[in-house]
This record gives C-alpha cells, structure tokens and sequence, in this order.
C-alpha cells in the first residue's frame, strides 16, 4: 500500500491544498475589476494652470496625461466613501496645494479598502517633480520616474492584514496592470497600466517580496518587467560607479 504523507491525507479535511510541495491556505481568489459603486471617474476639483514641463516643478516624467488639480481649500473633499483628498495630495507630513490626482488609485485602494473591511491607512501619495528630486539626490527611497508624481501611487499601511491576503485583494480588485511594493510594515500600490513583478525595499523585506511574488505568478502569471523602481536604481548605481571610474582615470594621468 502507497504511503500517503500527511498533508495529502489532511489537507483537504483541513481546508488546505498542496500546491507544488507547498501548504497553501484556500483558493485564489477570482480577478475582478468590474466597476464598484464607489468609483469615482473624475476628481471635482479646478485644474491648475503651473509649470509642467520637462524638468519644471510638476513634470510628469511619465507623461500620465494626469491632471494637476488646485486641492486650496479643498483637502476635507471626499473622494469616494474612504477617502478625501487630503489622503491623495500628500508625502508624509508635506501637503502639496497642487497635486495630481488619478481616479485609478482611487477606486483601487477604494475596492481594496471595501474588500478587506479594515482601515488602509495612506502615508504618502502624492509629490510634485521638483519635491521628488530632492528626495533622489538626499538618497531617499525614491525613483526619478515615481508614480507618485504621476498621481497614480500611494504608500500605506494596512494593520493586521498579512502579506499574501493584501496582493491577493489588490490583483483580485485592481487587476493585475498594478505595482506592488512589499516592505516591513508599509505598502506601495500604483495603477501603471503594466504587468510588474513584486518588488521589496531593503534586505528586510526579502521574504516578504517573494511571498507577494508568489501570489502575483499564481493570479497574474508571474509575467512582466521589474518595476522601473528596482531599474532606476540600479542604472543610478551603474552612472555612479561609471562617474568614479572616470574620475580615478582623470586623476591618474
């Protein structure tokens, strides 16, 4: 008689599959990016007439095609049933008077929000091209290509919610067109339009990326490019050590 191994004789009886000598709890769930009841299809808000060209203080070196709204006066606005606009103008403690807002983070976050039935807390969202550059050139966990200046990102916190039930209720609600960035305690969601494959901020955060990574080649595939976060970074890192080579050369002759 075959021996069974454990797992495959409990398993079911416990509600678990064994999935390539893994133990995983439930089924995926379903994509679903059918419109909610709490989409929002346009911001209410006055657009603004400011500088936005190439390297001016609201380039958007994504070139989104979002708009920069006038948020004066108007950071109490609702924006859906969980959010208001203040959530979506800012970076931390930096509020920005001029921000751009895409619907697409929005509804996101709001279906997220809807699904797991627990607060979704967002610590930046918004920053303007000039603010994010600052933040590059101090060595800040930022890309010179954000989506946050785009208005199509946000970073948050979500307690009490594991990393693998969040990537599932962000693939299963937003579609697997999202980025997603995994470090120990926050998030990072944006609504590029591309397929992406998890990424981590700093050595920490390693198991957790590669546990969101999982769940992203289970729902989406495990297709598409690394984020443009990770590449920034690392073509930064390549000019960086070219600019010394060059330097040492320079000196030596």
């Amino acid at each position: 008689m075959k021996r069974r191994s454990a797992s495959y004789v409990w398993g079911p009886l416990l509600g678990l599959s064994l999935v390539s000598g893994c133990i995983t709890t439930g089924p995926t769930p379903k994509i679903d990016t059918s419109s909610s009841p709490h989409d929002i299809q346009q911001v209410p808000l006055a657009k603004a007439q400011k500088p936005e060209k190439k390297g001016e203080t609201y380039f958007d070196p994504n070139h989104t095609g979002t708009a920069l709204y006038d948020t004066h006066q108007h950071a109490g606005h609702s924006l859906g049933p969980y959010f208001t606009v203040r959530d979506f103008s800012k970076t931390g403690d930096v509020g920005f008077r001029y921000a751009r807002i895409d619907p697409s983070i929005v509804n996101c976050l709001s279906r997220v929000r809807s699904a797991l039935g627990k607060p979704l807390v967002i610590r930046s969202s918004y920053r303007s091209y000039a603010y994010n550059d600052q933040l590059v050139k101090e060595g800040k966990t930022a890309s010179k290509r954000s989506y946050h200046i785009s208005g199509k990102a946000a970073d948050l916190t979500v307690p009490g919610v594991s990393v693998s039930t969040f990537a599932k209720t962000v693939y299963s609600r937003c579609g697997c067109g999202v980025g997603l960035g995994v470090a120990n305690g926050w998030f990072h969601v944006d609504t590029r339009g591309t397929s992406t494959r998890p990424w981590g901020y700093g050595a920490a955060s390693t198991t957790k990326r590669n546990t969101a990574r999982r769940v992203h080649e289970k729902m989406c595939g495990g297709g598409g490019s690394d984020s443009n976060e990770s590449m920034t970074k690392i073509l930064d890192s390549v000019g960086n050590t070219f600019k010394s080579l060059t330097n040492k050369i320079k000196e030596a002759f």
